[in-house]
């Protein structure tokens, strides 16, 4: 009987359904190298696997002076990002705050920093997305809309609601003079966050290059990742922008006579 029944699957696939792993997803500050000696220069968008940080997801071809800002990873097609200066990629024209689209290999704008509310002089140092709503950070205090806003506040935008303040920094418990340097919504509706020098954040240690967690429901701060246990060579790299990929996982079951 046993027989019978290993027979009538043979040959048989069962896919269970596809499993999300995510991924950090980076942009370092100054070029490092993973474990197998790679190097991982500051404009490639780069791939945390557990084990190691591998340079071969996205290159999008930057002209040598133009460095990322902030990111929000779409998948391997598609990036949105903002530049610490203002540039020209290819035959578009962009300032500091404006946002972009990488969309394979093509470039185009989301959204100019004037239609954020932004003043010229103040960029975007922190980029996310929360559904069709644009979530971000400047990078130095600023009044938008009539609201003062920090530098580690996180503004909220879309095509029906002008840029409004939806986390003050203080909710995590950043302190006034930490500088928010890379954030990502997580669909648990907590943030993952960087800052760009050593800090605490929720009564919680922060070096450079650590990605943090944070709960605002429960206002509670954790470690996510400290990239300096990858080695001497990140012992003093920074994180410009931080974000997450998820790779689908399947499994499949077989039986063989």
């Amino acid at each position: 009987m046993l027989k019978k029944i290993i027979s009538a699957f043979s040959a048989l696939f069962v896919f269970i359904p596809t499993t999300p792993f995510a991924q950090d997803v980076i942009s370092t500050d100054i070029s490092a190298y993973n474990t197998t000696g790679t190097v991982i220069e500051d404009q490639v968008i780069a791939r945390f696997n557990g084990s190691d940080a591998v340079a071969d997801i996205t290159a999008l071809g930057l002209p040598s002076t133009a460095d990322i800002a902030a990111l929000h990873y779409v998948d391997e097609t598609t990036v949105l990002f903002t530049l610490k200066t203002a540039a020209q990629l290819e035959s578009l024209a962009v300032r500091a705050n404006d946002v972009l689209e990488w969309k394979n290999g093509d470039f185009t704008k989301v959204v100019s920093g004037s239609d954020l509310g932004l003043g010229p002089a103040t960029g975007i140092d922190a980029l996310t997305k929360n559904g069709d709503a644009l979530i971000f950070s400047i990078d130095t205090a600023d009044t938008i809309n009539g609201v003062s806003v920090s530098d580690s506040d996180l503004l909220a935008w879309s095509n029906v609601s002008p840029s409004a303040v939806l986390l003050e920094q203080s909710v995590c418990g950043i302190p006034f003079e930490a500088d928010l340097s890379g954030v990502h919504w997580l669909d648990s509706g907590d943030y993952l966050m960087t800052f760009s020098s050593t800090t605490e954040v929720g009564g919680v240690p922060s070096r450079v290059g650590d990605i943090m967690k944070c709960n605002p429901n429960t206002k509670t701060v954790t470690l996510h990742r400290r990239f300096a246990d990858q080695g001497d060579s990140w012992a003093s790299v920074g994180l410009d922008a931080i974000s997450q990929s998820s790779l689908e996982i399947i499994f499949i079951n077989s039986f063989e006579d």
